[in-house]
């Protein structure tokens, strides 16, 4: 109640001060400029260079390369479109893919319109993609609609950037709101770091637009400050003395409210008191220091009501209830965030009181941010305390000769610096124990973050580092391309990128893991379309795929042994994967195999992927082999006494192959054959899903043996493929 009656003081306030035009935003001056500077100092130019180089070296560590292998850097000089050349039946009718144009040409360098240069070309799945990108390379101040709009494109992709970044490990969080009582980290699902961001992108906090208490009293003090000084070389007038009156009065209204809503927090505080001396007698101390707290600020707002109200002569001192205005707004702003106990570590974060503007953030809040991408490096510098250093395309497919090019940024967290006293001389020296509320996280880690590859184009864009293409993809996948011509000026932002064609006309994308034959390999693009989630407006009219489960539980079964699964690479796992219906996940890129192949023992990352949906049996016997490499003697034993009747017959089944006994070979064959058809899914453990699904083994056993007994040539065809 109490601070809705002073927002409608400070709202009144601006409508008097600014005659109804307060809350128009003021333009971003003319004079900013973004180019970076061309001259540097010797010194200078030589920490660029060794920064440069010291990037370059972490991102080549997080990459795993081969020792002498380099990366190649490209860039992003326009877009071109070709069909996509598939045999789905899906009555989609977008047969054209766009792809951006990545070449080692800079763009300084002026191209003929019919000069062919080699290029890489990166599919996209999108028309979102492209758009988001153009805006990117456009780089152009753009308006909170248009942004709020875009950002929705940027936040709705399933496993890409935002998804992945490290929200719950790197949020700045000084009031540690994700650990309990212990000190312990919560479960990462309820962490408020993505949950901060998200609010961000969606448009919470907005610099210079916030309605909250402290910045309105901000936004109204800069215009009071404005005024004064522009009034200070103006003559007195009848008009001035009668707006000093004003402010005289509005002063003293918002002092009363704020004095009102005191009285009532040192009632509560009272009762708080009352409440502990009875039932808490440990706490009172700390209620006692509180209410105490909030006395004296009640006695320091009843002086200055006090002083306000003594009787001056507004004709001669017509500035000084101004002066009191502004330290009453300074008080107020002061006051929403506890004197800066409750002060925001960024824009958004939940629990802490709304970040106070400055001036520069109302001078620059009609068209602060030229893309989505521009508000995430935003929210990269300010919550995560990190910055992007590298960009780049690796591929992103298991499968031999497949190119399938995906992105990765890799992030690096910035380093606090505090200041210390030596010889009497103070320095500015890093603070490696300050850890910004996450226990564990050091300045200078760097991470790979795994994103779509048009995300880490716009990013590298948009954070002016260079982008890099894996070694060994430019040799693969270049070809020949050419400018269109074209006397259109690119005023649109759709022809930000210009329009190239291929040399060969008739070329062709193809999806990862289609098949191809040799005459359409001719005509096909070196790089397919990855296998991935799309935005969740576009996967509306993605076609549905081929291998999508039609029944209550998958019917396909792949690998029923453990000799089978063996016999798989990792390609062959790959492709299982990709053709089972009930996988919808994302597959790990080489690298990370890579990895795992050099510091991880037992199962990778595709064996955790494609194990759960096995054959159940042949899923515990391979866990029960895992447990006995890793000598885990407690797992091993658990399974061993969860072993399912197929299995136990399955296993008597190789045990009496083994010997050379064909009678009970058959026997558990035709046991393990009845066990399974007894199932609904045997993917799945017994007991994951509800009993009354399977059928029941009496029933199944009576029905097989009355189907013996049963005379089938007497009913001709009629049964048969009927057992």
């Amino acid at each position: 109640m109490m601070s809705s009656m002073l927002r409608r003081c400070l709202l009144a306030a601006f409508a008097l001060i600014t005659g109804g035009a307060a809350f128009v935003s003021r333009p971003n001056p003319t004079s900013r400029d973004y180019r970076v500077p061309v001259l540097f100092a010797s010194s200078k130019a030589l920490d660029v260079v060794r920064e440069r180089q010291t990037r370059l070296a972490l991102v080549e560590a997080q990459l795993s390369l081969k020792k002498g292998a380099s990366l190649q850097e490209i860039l992003v000089v326009g877009q071109l479109r070709l069909s996509i050349n598939t045999t789905s039946t899906s009555s989609n009718t977008d047969r054209y893919r766009s792809c951006v144009v990545l070449s080692t040409t800079r763009e300084e360098q002026k191209l003929d319109t019919d000069e062919v240069i080699p290029a890489v070309l990166l599919p996209l799945t999108s028309p979102a993609q492209l758009k988001l990108l153009s805006f990117a390379k456009a780089s152009r101040p753009l308006s909170k609609s248009v942004l709020l709009g875009l950002n929705a494109l940027l936040v709705n992709r399933d496993g890409a950037l935002f998804d992945n970044l490290p929200w719950s490990l790197w949020s700045v969080d000084p009031q540690e709101r994700n650990y309990d009582a212990a000190k312990n980290p919560i479960d990462a699902k309820f962490h408020l770091g993505k949950r901060d961001a998200y609010n961000r992108l969606m448009g919470k906090d907005w610099q210079g637009r916030s309605l909250s208490i402290g910045n309105m009293a901000l936004r109204l003090k800069y215009m009071l400050e404005r005024e004064q000084d522009d009034e200070e070389d103006q003559e007195q007038t009848a008009e001035s003395v009668q707006e000093a009156t004003s402010k005289f009065s509005l002063a003293q209204r918002i002092l009363e409210v704020q004095i009102r809503e005191l009285e009532m927090d040192l009632a509560e505080w009272d009762y708080q008191l009352a409440v502990a001396r009875n039932n808490q007698p440990d706490q009172v101390e700390e209620v006692e220091q509180e209410r105490q707290s909030c006395q004296t600020q009640l006695d320091e707002n009843r002086e200055k009501l006090k002083a306000l109200l003594e009787p001056v002569e507004l004709a001669d001192e017509a500035s000084t209830p101004t002066g009191i205005i502004i330290s009453i707004l300074n008080e107020v702003a002061d006051w929403t965030t506890d004197y800066g106990k409750n002060k925001a570590p960024y824009r958004g974060a939940m629990g802490y009181a709304p970040m106070l503007d400055t001036m520069d953030d109302i001078e620059g809040s009609t068209l602060p941010y030229t893309s989505p991408y521009d508000v995430l490096k935003e929210i990269l510098d300010d919550q995560l305390n990190c910055e992007v250093i590298g960009a780049v395309l690796e591929n992103s497919s298991l499968l031999e000769g497949t190119l399938a090019l995906e992105g990765a940024l890799i992030l690096r967290r910035k380093t606090a610096q505090k200041t210390i006293n030596l010889a009497g001389e103070e320095l500015i020296v890093n603070d490696q124990e300050e850890d910004f509320g996450n226990q564990g996280g050091k300045g200078g880690e760097t991470m790979l973050v795994e994103c779509d590859g048009d995300e880490a184009l716009a990013m590298a864009l948009t954070c002016k580092v260079p982008i890099h293409l894996e070694p060994g993809i430019w040799d693969r996948a270049n070809v020949l391309v050419s400018q269109l011509k074209t006397e259109k000026e690119a005023t649109h932002i759709k022809d930000v990128l210009p329009l190239w064609k291929a040399r060969n006309p008739e070329l062709t994308v193809r999806n990862e893991g289609d098949a191809q034959t040799k005459e359409t390999e001719e005509t096909s693009s070196p790089i397919r379309i990855p296998r991935t989630t799309t935005s969740l407006f576009d996967s509306i009219f993605e076609p549905t795929p081929e291998n999508a489960p039609s029944g209550l539980f998958p019917t396909d079964n792949p690998i029923q042994s453990l000799d089978q699964y063996d016999e798989l690479n990792n390609e062959g796992k790959a492709r299982t994967l990709m053709t089972i219906s009930n996988f919808n996940g994302k597959l790990p890129r080489p690298r990370v195999l890579r990895k795992e192949e050099a510091t991880r023992r037992g199962m990778n990352t595709l064996d955790d992927l494609l194990v759960p949906l096995i054959d159940e049996s042949a899923r515990r016997q391979y866990l029960m082999r895992d447990a006995e490499l890793r000598g885990d003697t407690e797992t091993l034993e658990q399974l061993r006494n969860e072993k399912t009747k197929r299995q136990i017959a399955k296993e008597n089944a190789e045990v009496a192959r083994a010997v050379g006994d064909d009678d009970a070979t058959e026997r558990w064959e035709a046991e393990a054959e009845l066990y399974g058809d007894l199932r609904a899914d045997v993917t799945q453990d017994e007991g994951a899903y509800s009993r009354f699904l399977d059928r029941d083994e009496w029933y199944e056993r009576s029905r097989r043996a009355q189907a013996k007994k049963l005379d089938k040539k007497k009913f001709g065809t009629l049964l048969d493929g009927i057992e």
